[in-house]
C-alpha cells in the first residue's frame, strides 16, 4: 500500500463537503510505462459553475523545517502528471492542494508566487483542522 500524505483524508473531506464526488482515491495514471498515483480524482456534481468538471488533486502535507524543498519536489512532482494527464485525460484538471499554513509561507515569497504563475499552476488551499476548503487558486 502507498503511503499517504498526513492530510489525505482532510483533503477528501474538505472536497467531498464543497460538493465534489471521489471517482479514484488514489487515481492511477499510466503513460510511456511510468504509472503515477495521483492521490485523488473527483467530478464535480453541484453547482452550475463547476458542474460535470472532472480534476485529480496531488495532496501535500509540507510539514517539516525542509517546506521550501517540499514546494520545489512537490512542483517537480506536479509538473510530470500534467504532462501525463495531456497524454491521457485531457479533460481532468490537475490541483495541488496545500495547507493554508503552507500557502501563508509561501505567498510571501516573490520567487515562489512567480514559479507558480509561471507553471500556471492551479491551487486548493485547505485547512487541516476543520477539513475545509479556504480557497481555490486557478
Amino acid at each position: 500500500m502507498l503511503a499517504r500524505d498526513k492530510y489525505h483524508d482532510a483533503v477528501r473531506s474538505a472536497l467531498e463537503s464543497d460538493g465534489w464526488k471521489i471517482t479514484h482515491d488514489p487515481y492511477y495514471l499510466e503513460f510511456e510505462g511510468v504509472t503515477y498515483n495521483i492521490d485523488l480524482g473527483a467530478e464535480q456534481v453541484l453547482g452550475a459553475e463547476k458542474e460535470g468538471q472532472t480534476i485529480a488533486v496531488e495532496i501535500k502535507s509540507f510539514l517539516g523545517d525542509a517546506w521550501t524543498t517540499n514546494v520545489y519536489l512537490a512542483l517537480g512532482q506536479f509538473f510530470s502528471y500534467r504532462v501525463g494527464l495531456k497524454k491521457e485525460d485531457v479533460d481532468r484538471i490537475l490541483y495541488l492542494a496545500m495547507p493554508v499554513t503552507a500557502w501563508d509561507r509561501v505567498c510571501k515569497i516573490p520567487i515562489v508566487q512567480e514559479t507558480f504563475q509561471e507553471m500556471r499552476l492551479k491551487l486548493i488551499i485547505y485547512n487541516p483542522i476543520d477539513e475545509t476548503i479556504v480557497k481555490w487558486i486557478e
